[in-house]
């Protein structure tokens, strides 16, 4: 009996978002977007997996719900260690995919249109079309 109660308390923390972390991301990896979603959502709750927002914004997109990966993207803009360019390119594309093509993404802020290696990467693409 002591040893469940121990073990359900440990689960209750950490030790349980990280797997959720970890089977969204198996899941992800796998090519099942709609399973990874779920555990993914949890992690991302956590606030403890920035990398989980990119992959949330992914499986959304994967799966034709591109208004939830907007907003996975844009809760992932304020959650400190996410790769917020690549959330700002999830969204963008999103919101194409979505036909909103006046939608103001507000994941691209000044500070990305200054980094003159931001601004390489998408002349770049911006020229090869």
């Amino acid at each position: 009996m002591t040893v469940f109660f121990c073990a359900a308390l440990f689960c209750t923390g950490a030790f349980c978002q990280s797997g959720d972390f970890a089977e969204g991301e198996r899941l992800f990896r796998q090519n099942d977007p709609r399973g990874a979603t779920v555990y993914l959502e949890k992690a991302a709750a956590s606030l403890s997996y920035p990398k989980a927002f990119v992959y949330l914004s992914v499986a959304y997109y994967q799966l034709g719900m591109y208004a939830e990966s907007i907003d996975a993207c844009e809760r992932g803009m304020s959650v400190p260690g996410t790769d917020k360019k690549v959330l700002a390119f999830n969204a963008g594309n999103s919101a194409f995919a979505a036909g909103d093509f006046c939608r103001k993404i507000p994941c691209t802020d000044r500070k990305n249109r200054r980094n003159r290696n931001y601004q390489k990467s998408v002349t770049r693409k911006n020229k090869q079309h």
